[in-house]
């Protein structure tokens, strides 16, 4: 009986540990991914801002690794130092997304405006620094005390990487499948959080059942409980509320999709949807719709068979649909949130060429589109954004312009409109316009600039 009972003691010690980091995993790959894109819509998602991001993250988890690789042998005789550490990362997360969301009234940021690498180090470091350590701290508290109480060797404490992967593969699946596509960022974190409560108060029972009857810990981990459950209760009003620090009183929607955060603002009549913190497109702004299609089509002697990329509820449809002979658009625009929010919240004139029974709809990867169509084209026109990043970056590429050209016919025209300023070219959108240029001219027997 004595040596049965020593066995399943020897046994809680171990998948104690391993529980605990499993649920630590699940709720830092969740907290990197809502960290992550909090950030980049932040820092527009440039490719700087994501190295910054990752080197915070990867600091701080750091530097709480080294804090319990220091002290780990005193600091895990504490009976309820890993629960009460999962219970402090289910509170940090919340609370690092709205710090984020602040920042720009912490730093006096206005929209729209690039933010000085600095600057975005600070951000990244402040918005990861807690939660970082914490998650940090107790993947060392865990090793260290999976090794002092495993009897089977040293080589046992590596089930700890194990466990790790394990929860970090369910918090993806979890994050992407299951809460993204049926509740908002907010009510995410504060749904994970419970479960990290839990999982927490399920570390405690298991290991210090004795304990537990004689403190007032239960108790403690009650009211954070409760907190987080007042939270996911008026969540609704927190996210709006956080919503509108980011983007100011004239906010009247967001959406977080598999592809990008969208905000749609509405002032005096007109609406600018951001797509991941970038202006996608305004409307109604007949100037900028009507010199994106016009001067191009007017460069075709008969264009029949178009093909917009992007930015056709911004009104390019529209003008579009003004040229007589065209009989066919195939519209590609990636994420179908964007024509929910059109058809929602924009007036009808701005969505009512969708039904124009010449228009065809496709909800594609531009680049995918581009490269798997088949059927020649008169016109291309795209209006996916500037190349600010990584993401934009794809579509003005030579292996892009390149699919372009096998999209057109003999005499077709490729069409696409970058920001640049109406009076002094400054060197760095010198240097942006030559180099889109220069590629353009690589592809392109003739390449006019308006």
């Amino acid at each position: 009986m004595v040596q049965l009972q020593c066995s399943v003691t020897e046994k809680a010690r171990i998948g104690t540990p391993f529980l605990t980091i499993t649920v630590c995993g699940f709720t830092a790959t969740i907290g990197q991914i809502v960290i992550l894109r909090e950030l980049l819509v932040l820092f527009y998602g440039n490719e700087l801002s994501t190295g910054l991001i990752f080197a915070s993250w990867l600091l701080w988890t750091a530097m709480g690794s080294g804090v319990a690789g220091h002290y780990g042998t005193r600091m895990t005789q504490s009976a309820v130092l890993l629960p009460t550490l999962l219970a402090m990362i289910a509170l940090l997360l919340p609370v690092s997304v709205l710090w984020i969301r602040a920042a720009r009234i912490i730093w006096a940021v206005p929209v729209g405006e690039t933010i000085h690498p600095l600057l975005m180090l600070c951000i990244s470091l402040s918005g990861t620094g807690l939660f970082c350590l914490a998650s940090g701290v107790l993947f060392g508290l865990a090793w260290s005390s999976l090794a002092m109480t495993s009897g089977r060797g040293a080589g046992q404490p590596l089930t700890i990487y194990v466990g790790e992967a394990l929860g970090a593969a369910l918090g993806g699946l979890f994050f992407y499948f299951i809460l993204l596509p049926r509740v908002s960022i907010l009510n995410a974190t504060l749904i994970t959080s419970l479960m990290t409560l839990a999982g927490a108060s399920v570390v405690l029972f298991l290991q210090y059942r004795r304990f537990m009857t004689r403190s007032g810990y239960p108790v403690a981990l009650l009211a954070v409980f409760g907190i987080v459950a007042a939270g996911l209760a008026f969540s609704g009003t927190i996210d709006k509320s956080s919503r509108r620090w980011q983007w100011g009183p004239n906010l009247l929607a967001v959406r977080d999709t598999p592809f990008q955060n969208l905000a749609l603002l509405a002032e005096a009549g007109q609406f600018s949807l951001f797509a991941n913190g970038l202006l996608f497109f305004s409307t109604p702004d007949p100037q900028t719709a009507e010199y994106a299609v016009h001067p191009a089509m007017l460069q075709h002697q008969a264009p029949s068979k178009v093909l917009v990329i992007g930015g056709g509820v911004g009104g390019l449809l529209g003008e579009v649909l003004k040229h007589e002979g065209v009989v066919r658009i195939d519209y590609v625009e990636p994420d179908p949130e964007v024509i929910e929010l059109a058809e929602e919240y924009l007036p009808g004139s701005a969505t009512a060429a969708l039904f124009d029974r010449r228009v065809h709809l496709f909800h594609a990867d531009a680049g995918a589109f581009v490269r798997e169509a088949e059927s020649p084209y008169d016109m291309v026109i795209m209006q996916l954004g500037d190349p600010a990043n990584a993401e934009m970056n794809r579509f003005y590429t030579e292996e892009f312009f390149g699919r372009i050209t096998r999209l057109l016919e003999p005499d077709g025209i490729f069409s696409f409109a970058v920001t640049a300023s109406t009076g002094m070219v400054g060197l760095s959108e010198a240097g942006l316009l030559q180099s889109i240029y220069s590629t353009l001219r690589t592809v392109f027997p003739e390449v006019l600039v308006i």
